[in-house]
Parts: C-alpha cells; sequence; structure tokens
C-alpha cells in the first residue's frame, strides 16, 4: 500500500487520502487511525475541491481498477487539476496504459 510507504518517511507530516468509495475506507481507515498525520477524506477526487492555499508535495492518483488506454484521459484530467498545487505527480498505471496504446496504435498501422 503505498500510504504505508510514504508514512515510513520521517519527513511526512501529512497525508490526505481522498477515497470515493466508503467500504475502501473501512477497509484501510483503522490501520492508521493511530498516525495523526493521516486524514482520509470520502470524495470523488475528480470533484473534491482542496481548500484554499492548500499545496502538496506529491500527489499519488490511484483510481483505476486495471489497464486501459481510456484511463489516460482520466489521468490527464487529474494531474492537469492538481498540477498548480502539487510539486509532483504520478498516476498509477500510466506507464502500462501509454504501452498498450502504443501497441493498439501498431495494430492500427498493419
Amino acid at each position: 500500500m503505498v500510504l504505508h510507504a510514504i508514512l515510513q518517511k520521517d519527513d511526512v507530516t501529512h497525508v490526505t487520502v481522498i477515497e470515493k468509495e466508503q467500504d475502501v475506507i473501512n477497509l484501510v481507515a483503522a490501520s492508521f487511525a493511530t498516525d495523526l498525520r493521516v486524514e482520509i477524506i470520502n470524495a470523488d477526487a475528480m470533484e473534491y475541491c482542496p481548500p484554499a492555499g492548500v499545496t502538496y508535495n506529491a500527489c499519488w492518483h490511484d483510481i483505476w481498477t486495471d489497464f486501459a488506454t481510456a484511463n489516460l484521459a482520466q489521468m490527464d484530467k487529474l494531474e492537469s487539476k492538481y498540477r498548480d498545487i502539487c510539486d509532483w505527480q504520478g498516476s498509477w498505471g500510466r506507464e502500462e496504459c501509454e504501452q498498450k496504446l502504443i501497441e493498439f496504435q501498431n495494430l492500427e498501422a498493419d
């Protein structure tokens, strides 16, 4: 789990998790309940509006269940949304989705 790895870093003072599915929150929240650095917000990352003035050192987008070329548009949208308030961003599966797109384009070219 990415959250567990992030919290191993001594310089991490706060982590905001935006999670759409309450069932997922129910599964993981108890594991981090005693860590005061963790804030879990039940919201859709596509619709969530961070508070004015908030900035993030890193944003990790992980809303996809599989690798599909269709995910790339959502990745671009999320990364664009947080571009001005986040120093670094990544999206789970981006490289795999981009590879699938290249393979698809190569098939079309044949």
